[in-house]
């Protein structure tokens, strides 16, 4: 069930494209690129061919998310605003470390981590909730400012996912069990009421 908006019409979710790094590796907002731009490219431009009505798009800086948002911007013919508030949850100390190396080499602090990560913050980093409530302040700011309007929103698995229980109504398991993969989309719809979820623009069809 949608939450009650004030705000935007609809609004576009977009994941950054898959990443050039170690499949275990902890990347928040470590500055790693993305593993095959030109793919992403493509499969930004048959977005911003599929959607309709945006008018502007809000993207984190970091340069995983700006080479995804580019494309898509230049495709739409607008200009994306960056912003610190989308970036990734900050792992802090923990940041290019791969998972299974906190598991051995930082056991108590990585344990706590695991069974509280909701409120628990890597050393030097952000918990969840702390994500949480920047996404919420910085949404009040996009609905104030775009009402009944159509956004994008460029952006990393864990800020979509809280993005997801602030708009959807979601609980903490189901947003992390729904992610948006790498590369996918979503699209909530406050006009009509519903919602689609996790879709790649490479399998879109052609727009009419």
């Amino acid at each position: 069930m949608l939450n009650q908006n004030h705000g935007p019409a609809a609004v576009w979710l977009y994941r950054h494209g898959p990443l050039a790094i170690h499949k275990y590796q902890c990347v928040g907002w470590s500055d790693v690129p993305l593993e095959d731009p030109e793919k992403t490219a493509r499969e930004a431009r048959q977005l911003a061919a599929f959607m309709r009505e945006p008018v502007t798009v809000y993207s984190s800086d970091l340069l995983r998310v700006r080479q995804t948002a580019t494309p898509l911007v230049d495709a739409l013919g607008l200009q994306a605003r960056w912003s610190k508030a989308l970036r990734e949850l900050n792992f802090g100390e923990w940041e290019g470390r791969l998972w299974t190396d906190l598991h051995n080499e930082d056991a108590p602090r990585f344990a706590e981590f695991m069974r509280d990560w909701r409120t628990t913050s890597a050393p030097g980093g952000e918990s969840f909730s702390q994500v949480q409530d920047r996404v919420a302040d910085f949404w009040a700011e996009v609905a104030a400012t775009h009402r009944d309007e159509v956004i994008v929103l460029v952006s990393h698995g864990g800020t979509l996912a809280a993005l997801a229980i602030l708009l959807l109504g979601w609980t903490h398991e189901r947003a992390m069990e729904r992610m948006l993969e790498r590369g996918h989309f979503g699209l909530i719809d406050f006009r009509r009421g519903g919602y689609a979820w996790n879709f790649s623009p490479a399998k879109l069809p052609p727009p009419t």
